[in-house]
């Protein structure tokens, strides 16, 4: 097998060698998971191609909020039926195993940024993964200074349309494969420039909330516990 397909990004992100002790679903998938995964998405017509969940999934850990398993797996695998509860226990820890593997890429600065080797068609499924995250989150989507950097994303991924728009010369665009080779390489500094962005808006967010403090309950209270009792005589005991 060459070195490439043993790669879920097939090309950004390596696989790290992890503590025997670490949580399974926190370990990558090997290559023949990894070939496996990739049999079933190319064998259900419900799911998302390979590299559009890839897209996906880098949208997910990229965006301001925590988007949970149970809201993007229906957009992941769409009505797809299982032929077993193993089946479904297996694809499940698959897909939540990938997603874990990009989000510590992600984190450790790695960056899962779409491979220069994805050809036009590739590039585009990948593209409109990351945009169908954006999608599900609301903060993300309200937010007008995002828009701008999601141009590339929208023009690769055919979403977007520059024919029969004014370029930036002033005459309209009948050919616009110099723009969308523009769009490609300017890509992966957004995906990074945006990844950075939402980290900062929510450490922001972190740093600005107050926590929570617990009401300070005194002997002859009533019991927080509910037994009617006052609280010297009952759990403050």
């Amino acid at each position: 097998m060459k070195k490439e397909d043993a790669n879920p990004l097939a090309g950004p992100i390596q696989e790290q060698r992890q503590p025997m002790q670490q949580k399974h679903i926190d370990r990558p998938l090997s290559a023949l998971e990894l070939q496996r995964l990739k049999s079933f998405i190319k064998g259900s017509p419900h799911a998302m191609g390979f590299h559009k969940v890839i897209g996906f999934m880098v949208g997910l850990c990229s965006a301001p909020t925590i988007i949970m398993p149970s809201t993007w797996f229906p957009v992941l695998l769409g009505e797809l039926v299982f032929e077993s509860e193993e089946e479904v226990q297996t694809i499940n820890s698959f897909f939540l195993r990938l997603y874990n593997q990009i989000n510590i890429s992600l984190i450790d600065g790695l960056r899962a940024l779409p491979s220069a080797s994805l050809n036009d068609e590739e590039l585009a499924d990948w593209c409109g993964g990351y945009l169908d995250a954006v999608d599900l989150d609301d903060v993300w989507k309200s937010d007008k200074a995002s828009i701008s950097p999601l141009m590339p994303f929208g023009v690769l991924s055919g979403i977007v349309s520059l024919i029969g728009q004014e370029g930036r010369d002033g005459k309209v665009i009948e050919d616009d494969s110099e723009y969308r080779a523009q769009a490609r390489k300017a890509l992966p500094g957004w995906v990074d420039e945006i990844y950075e962005i939402w980290t900062q808006w929510r450490r922001k967010q972190m740093a600005s909330q107050k926590p929570i403090t617990a009401p300070k309950i005194r002997r002859n209270d009533p019991c927080p516990c509910g037994s009617g009792g006052k609280f010297k005589k009952c759990c403050g005991r």
